[in-house]
């Protein structure tokens, strides 16, 4: 579903790149402060760490078929380490 959002997404070149950066650091911002903040939850761990890389990886994979690809890098980076 969010991969068919993001596609849906898509209009110029220039607007495109800025905002997918601006998504893709959303993304990245919350996912980390879910991790931080919610420490009880469990999801601090290495089997909940595997399953999130693998996630990710489904759209760092459509961000490089759209072009898109050094924006999820960059913004993604933090998450994916």
């Amino acid at each position: 579903d969010v991969l068919h959002t993001l596609t849906g997404a898509i209009v110029n070149a220039a607007l495109t790149i800025q905002l997918f950066s601006q998504l893709f650091h959303f993304i990245n911002m919350w996912l980390f402060n879910k991790l931080v903040t919610e420490a009880d939850s469990g999801l601090c761990s290495h089997y909940w760490g595997a399953i999130l890389r693998q996630q990710l990886s489904h759209i760092e994979a459509w961000a490089e078929k759209q072009g898109l690809e050094l924006a999820a890098d960059c913004h993604l980076s933090r998450i994916v380490q």
